[in-house]
Protein backbone atom coordinates (compact mmCIF):
# COMPACT_ATOMS: atom_id res chain seq x y z
CA UNK A 1 0.00 0.00 0.00
CA UNK A 2 1.31 3.61 -0.89
CA UNK A 3 -0.08 5.99 1.51
CA UNK A 4 -0.08 9.43 -0.43
CA UNK A 5 -0.58 12.96 0.68
CA UNK A 6 -4.04 14.44 0.28
CA UNK A 7 -3.52 16.26 -2.75
CA UNK A 8 -3.25 12.82 -3.94
CA UNK A 9 0.08 13.18 -5.46
CA UNK A 10 3.73 11.91 -4.09
CA UNK A 11 4.14 14.95 -1.89
CA UNK A 12 7.19 16.62 -1.54
CA UNK A 13 10.60 15.71 -2.98
CA UNK A 14 11.53 13.25 -0.30
CA UNK A 15 8.40 12.23 0.86
CA UNK A 16 7.44 9.41 3.30
CA UNK A 17 6.26 5.94 1.02
CA UNK A 18 4.95 3.22 3.60
CA UNK A 19 4.04 -0.70 3.41
CA UNK A 20 2.93 -3.69 4.98
CA UNK A 21 0.23 -1.16 6.50
CA UNK A 22 -2.17 -2.69 8.93
CA UNK A 23 -5.11 -1.07 10.65
CA UNK A 24 -7.72 -2.04 13.12
CA UNK A 25 -10.27 -0.56 15.44
CA UNK A 26 -10.44 -0.41 19.45
CA UNK A 27 -13.54 0.02 21.17
CA UNK A 28 -13.73 1.36 24.63
CA UNK A 29 -14.69 3.33 27.52
CA UNK A 30 -12.58 6.33 29.21
CA UNK A 31 -13.74 6.97 32.39
CA UNK A 32 -12.72 10.51 33.78
CA UNK A 33 -11.95 11.12 37.59
CA UNK A 34 -14.56 14.34 37.88
CA UNK A 35 -17.14 16.35 35.66
CA UNK A 36 -14.25 19.33 35.23
CA UNK A 37 -11.55 16.82 33.95
CA UNK A 38 -14.47 15.53 31.40
CA UNK A 39 -15.53 19.09 30.01
CA UNK A 40 -11.61 19.78 29.73
CA UNK A 41 -11.07 16.78 27.43
CA UNK A 42 -14.42 17.32 25.91
CA UNK A 43 -13.15 21.40 25.15
CA UNK A 44 -10.11 20.17 24.20
CA UNK A 45 -10.08 16.96 22.27
CA UNK A 46 -13.82 16.86 21.16
CA UNK A 47 -15.66 19.94 21.04
CA UNK A 48 -12.98 22.20 19.46
CA UNK A 49 -14.31 22.56 16.39
CA UNK A 50 -17.59 23.39 17.27
CA UNK A 51 -16.34 25.96 19.54
CA UNK A 52 -14.45 27.55 16.93
CA UNK A 53 -17.42 28.67 15.39
CA UNK A 54 -19.33 30.15 18.52
CA UNK A 55 -18.62 33.08 20.36
CA UNK A 56 -15.95 32.68 23.43
CA UNK A 57 -18.99 33.49 25.73
CA UNK A 58 -21.10 30.62 24.89
CA UNK A 59 -18.21 28.13 24.72
CA UNK A 60 -18.69 26.69 28.86
CA UNK A 61 -22.97 26.31 28.29
CA UNK A 62 -22.23 24.53 25.13
CA UNK A 63 -19.79 21.93 26.72
CA UNK A 64 -22.22 21.99 29.75
CA UNK A 65 -24.86 20.75 27.38
CA UNK A 66 -22.78 18.25 25.94
CA UNK A 67 -21.69 16.63 29.25
CA UNK A 68 -25.27 16.84 30.43
CA UNK A 69 -26.22 14.29 27.33
CA UNK A 70 -23.61 12.19 28.37
CA UNK A 71 -24.75 8.72 30.52
CA UNK A 72 -22.12 9.09 33.19
CA UNK A 73 -18.72 10.73 33.16
CA UNK A 74 -16.92 8.83 30.73
CA UNK A 75 -16.55 8.44 27.29
CA UNK A 76 -17.52 5.74 24.52
CA UNK A 77 -14.72 5.58 21.57
CA UNK A 78 -13.62 3.70 18.81
CA UNK A 79 -9.98 4.02 18.27
CA UNK A 80 -8.43 3.72 14.51
CA UNK A 81 -5.01 1.99 14.85
CA UNK A 82 -2.33 1.88 12.27
CA UNK A 83 0.93 0.14 12.12
CA UNK A 84 3.41 0.41 8.87
CA UNK A 85 6.87 -0.08 8.11
CA UNK A 86 8.51 3.04 6.57
CA UNK A 87 10.53 2.38 3.07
Amino acid sequence: MDLRDSRGDEGPPGGRRFTEVETWLTEGRTPFGSRAELETFLTTVLLWPQLAVRPPSEHMAFVARVADELPGVELDYVRLNMRARHC
